[in-house]
């Protein structure tokens, strides 16, 4: 009877949270309608924590996790408090009134430097190259350089996006720009010593976009290419689906706000990244006046849903008048860590403190050898592995291989460090941090 018992209310549970979705996507949005379901939701959550645990119960609640508040199971992540201008980055002149981030590895030596657009009182068009002299676990940025690696701009604002778009093993750019346009510079250097051609206006049948054009990659339809979504002014973010290859990249006519998005306010500077470890692409959106909006994918990675905007998750605090960001690994711990650029140009750093990584991480003993690797490797795991990830310092999914098995073909990784995310058997994950040489 008892088991009857809660079986039931497991189903008034399915049940309620889909008439909560379809009212909250219809204009039937009566606040004391959805005021009454969520009600209902909580009694049942409550009658139910004790038969069903809290993986299972964030599973049926999907987005509506973080709004019923499973903080250790949908935000997985938590921040520390920003710190301003931290690893040797020092306060813009007064003259800048903002910079735009961008973080990647661009010159393979397994650390995460910053390529930032300038944009000050003088028109100035640039972008500013910070290299990290530290270390992955311990960034230290030196002085910037303008214009890097033989980079030439000429427009006054710059937004850098920085991926690898023909498959070459070395990172490439993509610059957005006022007007909405967008500029390509192919890396025809090598991985370790980039050097930049000249742009290529709207390459791969990209179309402008309105006022301005804030671009991010991510592969988000899982089929092994780089997609693009950009923002642009009013808040709207295009969406250009790569329907061309890894090494050949042909995008499609943009989409308005596709996947459940919604449009914002002002200004909406778009980062991919995962933050609830559940194997597909969330995204974190930059708002006006330094919010952060966070929308987590509850479809899957190959076929996108954000539910959203949540506004400040994770313990995050907003920036001053604008807020620009950027995710990667800095400080060697396999979370994603947020760099953020505010008004007047400063930077703000906010750790990734994860707490709950060693909790997922319980009941999972074993390791992947060797590291560092060349072709193959070896999981060594006491619980079998579901599917495994190959995340670069920039939380960019290069690979994903399904039910691995003991000996996994990697020679397709280009030279780097990789985090290793894997969903066990048992759904705990381990990450490993291992090199590619």
């Amino acid at each position: 009877m008892k088991q009857n018992h809660y079986s039931r209310k497991k189903r008034q549970l399915t049940r309620l949270i889909e008439d909560l979705r379809l009212k909250m996507s219809t204009s039937d949005q009566s606040s004391g309608t959805i005021h009454r379901i969520k009600l209902r939701i909580k009694y049942l959550l409550n009658e139910l924590s004790g038969c069903i645990s809290k993986y299972q119960l964030k599973r049926m609640l999907g987005g509506f996790a973080i709004v019923f508040g499973f903080a250790s199971v949908a935000n997985s992540q938590v921040f520390n408090a920003p710190v301003l201008n931290p690893f040797g980055l020092t306060s813009p002149p007064a003259t800048v009134y903002l910079q735009f981030p961008e973080m990647a590895d661009l010159d393979n030596d397994g650390d995460m430097d910053i390529l930032a657009g300038v944009y000050d009182e003088y028109g100035f068009a640039g972008l500013s190259y910070y290299e990290n002299i530290g270390s992955s676990e311990a960034p230290e940025f030196s002085a910037s350089v303008i214009n890097p690696f033989g980079i030439t701009v000429s427009n006054p604002i710059n937004f850098p996006a920085l991926v690898d778009l023909d498959n070459d093993g070395d990172l490439d750019l993509l610059n957005g720009e006022y007007y909405g346009s967008m500029s390509y510079f192919e890396n025809t250097g090598t991985a370790s010593a980039p050097s930049f051609a000249a742009p290529t206006s709207l390459p791969f049948g990209l179309t402008a976009t309105y006022g301005l054009a804030m671009p991010t990659f991510a592969d988000l339809d899982n089929d092994g290419d780089m997609d693009l979504l950009v923002g642009e002014q009013y808040a709207n973010q295009q969406y250009f689906e790569n329907i061309g290859t890894a090494e050949a990249p042909s995008f499609d006519a943009p989409q308005t706000n596709p996947f459940g998005l919604t449009v914002g306010y002002g200004l909406s500077s778009p980062e991919f990244g995962d933050f609830d470890n559940d194997g597909d692409f969330d995204l974190m959106i930059g708002a006006y006046y330094g919010n952060f909006e966070y929308y987590m994918n509850t479809g899957s990675a190959s076929n996108p849903v954000f539910f959203g905007p949540v506004t400040n998750p994770f313990e995050l605090s907003p920036t001053y008048e604008f807020n620009f960001p950027t995710v990667a690994d800095l400080d060697g711990d396999g979370d994603l860590d947020l760099m953020v650029c505010e008004g007047y140009g400063n930077f703000q750093y906010f750790e990734n403190i994860d707490p709950t990584t060693s909790i997922d991480e319980i009941g999972v003993k074993g390791s992947i050898l060797p590291n560092p690797f060349n072709d193959v490797l070896s999981f060594n795991f006491d619980q079998d592995v579901v599917h495994a990830e190959f995340v670069n310092l920039a939380g960019q999914v290069i690979l994903r291989v399904e039910n691995p098995g003991t000996n996994v073909d990697v020679s397709s990784l280009h030279q780097g460090m990789y985090i290793v995310k894997c969903r066990h058997a048992n759904e705990q994950t381990s990450t490993s941090k291992l090199q590619k040489l």
